[in-house]
């Protein structure tokens, strides 16, 4: 288990809100990614009989069968907001409609980062987005053309 600092300035901070909030975060995670996953966890969430042997669990395990309404709900509701694809405004500047292309620098759609935003935010109760650059100390200094080259713009990170 990671252990977190209480120093609010770091990354792995973990708010007292967040904390409460962990357990249920993780049994929706859990809960949506159906059957298999419920099975490969085994005793979280199906325990063992005290009396029951290791063969008759493993038994039991592979005949437990999980109706995943709850995955399908979020998958359903995500497919009714993202039926027609987000569209950008005539308005939208010109680097901004190129970046929406590759919206996280790894080759990700703007339209499929939007909808797995939703899609977290549904499962999990929230989501955010943090928008970076990498840093250039010669940014001054460089063309156009060598931004472009070192892929020197801003990116999102879904969390």
């Amino acid at each position: 288990m990671a252990t977190t600092t209480q120093n609010k300035n770091t990354p792995d901070y973990e708010s007292p809100a967040y904390l409460r909030m962990k357990p249920d975060i993780e049994v929706c995670s859990d809960v949506k990614q159906g059957t298999r996953h419920m099975r490969s966890l085994r005793e979280k969430y199906l325990p063992r009989a005290p009396a029951e042997t290791a063969m008759a669990y493993d038994r039991r395990i592979q005949k437990s069968e999980f109706f995943n309404g709850f995955g399908r709900t979020i998958k359903g509701l995500t497919g009714m907001v993202f039926r027609r694809s987000p569209t950008l405004g005539d308005d939208m500047p010109e680097a901004l409609k190129t970046h929406w292309e590759d919206i996280d620098g790894a080759g990700t759609h703007g339209d499929v980062f939007a909808k797995s935003l939703f899609d977290d935010a549904l499962t999990t109760g929230l989501s955010g987005i943090l928008v970076d650059h990498p840093v250039v100390p010669e940014a001054g200094e460089l063309s156009q053309a060598q931004v472009e080259e070192r892929h020197l713009r801003p990116y999102w990170v879904r969390y």
